[in-house]
């Protein structure tokens, strides 16, 4: 299982539970992320930033950021 695909797994997870706000449901991803990678502290820093870069948030969901999706679809399209 990929890092990526961890990721959207944590963010479904987090997309089921109606109770609680987009932000809350990024922070709740970051963390559990945190805790699957079991990197050092500094590199957890960094996925932190990584995931906030990744991740925006959308009324009371979170999303892939559209940027960032479109960006990934595009290098695919080239290269696949």
């Amino acid at each position: 299982m990929t890092t990526l695909s961890v990721l959207v797994d944590l963010m479904k997870q987090a997309g089921a539970n109606k109770n609680t706000t987009g932000k809350q449901k990024k922070e709740w991803v970051i963390k559990k992320m945190k805790e699957v990678l079991n990197l050092p502290e500094v590199v957890e820093e960094l996925i932190a930033e990584l995931i906030d870069l990744l991740v925006d948030v959308d009324g009371h969901k979170i999303v892939i950021n559209p940027k960032v999706k479109k960006h990934f679809i595009n290098i695919t399209s080239l290269c696949c």
